[in-house]
């Protein structure tokens, strides 16, 4: 029988007065609504062991964003913002820019001049560092204060090779805040890592394919020339290459 989730402390969800929140809080939209209620606080919960075909153990409180139509534009550009990181951290023509933290459980931006010039002209319609970050925190993820993971970012349902969680994240509304997080409950994911270990990123790509296009065999081909020529202070942007949009096959 699949487990559910699991905390950084054992036992601490099922066990009844838990401060731990539920899943879930959703508006009529479906927005995810995290409030900072008198008392409460967040506690990390580990989904590593929930499958696509376990997702109820996510919750009865749980609503998946609704699947796009097979004839909807694929666009990389049009996608929601987590398949866009997802499909970013993906390519590992981009691990000396941006790249998964060794246990997978969360994932830091090395580079941010680079990223914001090359990466971002690829994945998004803006080229603004800073819009990026605003989205980052938007999307309720959360910055690792301390260890050999500070300054990387995490959400409990964005887990590498694990997409199929990231359909239950949810934008936070502007008028509504995370939870507050107590120093002492950030997570430990190497230790998690021991017991739960996530897929290297070879066996963890984009679903149904990686992305393929014309514009990715050019970065793929170009690349580590483009990143020898930004640490040698020659100017270059990706975007001068890029002809078109970023497809994802499904």
């Amino acid at each position: 029988m699949m487990m559910g989730p699991q905390t950084t402390e054992p036992n601490s969800i099922s066990d009844k007065g838990s401060e731990a929140p539920p899943p879930f809080l959703v508006d009529a939209e479906g927005n995810e609504l995290e409030t900072a209620e008198q008392g409460k606080s967040y506690k990390y919960r580990d989904f590593s062991n929930v499958t696509e075909n376990d997702e109820e153990a996510l919750g009865t409180d749980a609503v998946a964003t609704p699947a796009p139509n097979r004839n909807m534009e694929t666009s990389i550009r049009v996608q929601k913002f987590p398949v866009k990181l997802y499909a970013i951290l993906a390519q590992k023509e981009f691990n000396e820019i941006v790249t998964w933290m060794p246990h997978g459980r969360s994932w830091k931006v090395l580079k941010p001049n680079i990223f914001e010039s090359m990466v971002m002209p690829l994945f998004f319609e803006y080229s603004n560092y800073h819009s990026f970050n605003r989205l980052v925190n938007a999307w309720s993820f959360r910055r690792v204060s301390s260890g050999p993971d500070r300054g990387s970012y995490y959400h409990e349902l964005f887990l590498r090779g694990k997409p199929h969680l990231q359909k239950y994240m949810r934008r936070l509304p502007k008028t509504h805040k995370k939870l507050p997080m107590k120093k002492q409950d950030e997570p430990d994911f190497y230790r998690l890592d021991q017991t739960n270990p996530l897929p290297a990123l070879e066996d963890a790509p984009i679903p149904g394919a990686l992305i393929t296009s014309s514009a990715m065999s050019n970065l793929v081909d170009n690349n580590n020339n483009n990143i020898s020529n930004m640490n040698k202070g020659e100017p270059h942007s990706l975007a001068n290459s890029f002809t078109g949009p970023l497809d994802m096959s499904r």
